[in-house]
């Protein structure tokens, strides 16, 4: 009898201990059940060599919750589950069901994962990294745009063929110098703004020489590069055009 009872206490616990429910109709049943757990079997084939049968299904196991399975080990669970701190902060949290050694696991164990490590993973591992743009802070206007002291609108010519010598008002000649317009009375080096109205494209250019001749009823006239800019064919000659003279 007191077998029985002791085989019975056996039976139960290991049944517990795996989160196995059984029912045990007879003492020599759970005798049996206890031969096969003393001699090294897992509650499983015990309860199955016993003859026992298993209790209805156990309600299932919340979030935060893991039920082991036979070859986990709680590396592998730590790591599929994205357990902060590893299969040690694992163990830590399973120390009462695990025991002191973190290789003896038992299928049917049920291990705390911890819900917030869980959701911090799952949220990181789902989440999709958006891309930073970061925008260069802009000029203010007037930091960027020069002030503009006159506007003049009227017609530009082309002029200063770099195969003829032409020597240039302020400086340097026709062959060194392709950047330029020609104004009366700006002092040398002011920057000129010129507008094409034939195709709106500008340019910026310094004033390098004098002109244009008052006869020819031109406004400014445009050293190479600078018609260029405007995007005019030099066969034309002339173009209808606003400058504006820059301040600093």
């Amino acid at each position: 009898m007191t077998r029985g009872r002791k085989a019975l206490r056996t039976a139960t616990r290991a049944a517990a201990f795996t989160g196995v429910a059984v029912a045990v109709p007879l003492a020599g049943s759970a005798g049996i059940a206890h031969a096969a757990v003393e001699s090294g079997a897992d509650i499983h084939t015990a309860v199955r060599s016993a003859g026992l049968a298993p209790v209805t299904k156990t309600t299932p196991a919340a979030d935060n919750i893991y039920v082991v399975k036979r070859g986990d080990t709680l590396s592998g669970i730590a790591a599929a589950h994205h357990v902060n701190g590893g299969w040690q902060a694992l163990w830590k949290l399973n120390r009462k069901v695990v025991g002191a050694n973190p290789d003896l696991i038992i299928p049917n164990q049920r291990l705390r994962l911890t819900a917030s490590a869980t959701k911090e993973a799952k949220s990181t591992a789902t989440k999709k990294a958006k891309p930073t743009v970061k925008t260069a802070p802009q000029a203010s206007q007037s930091g960027s745009d020069p002030k503009v002291v006159k506007t003049v609108s009227g017609l530009a010519s082309y002029f200063g063929d770099s195969s003829e010598y032409q020597p240039m008002a302020c400086g340097g000649n026709s062959r060194n110098i392709t950047k330029g317009v020609a104004l009366w009375k700006i002092p040398c080096g002011t920057k000129i703004r010129i507008t094409s109205k034939e195709t709106g494209k500008s340019v910026i250019a310094p004033v390098a020489d004098r002109g244009p001749a008052s006869w020819t009823g031109v406004a400014i006239d445009l050293l190479p590069d600078t018609w260029d800019a405007l995007g005019v064919s030099r066969g034309q000659g002339k173009q209808k055009v606003t400058y504006e003279i820059l301040g600093n």
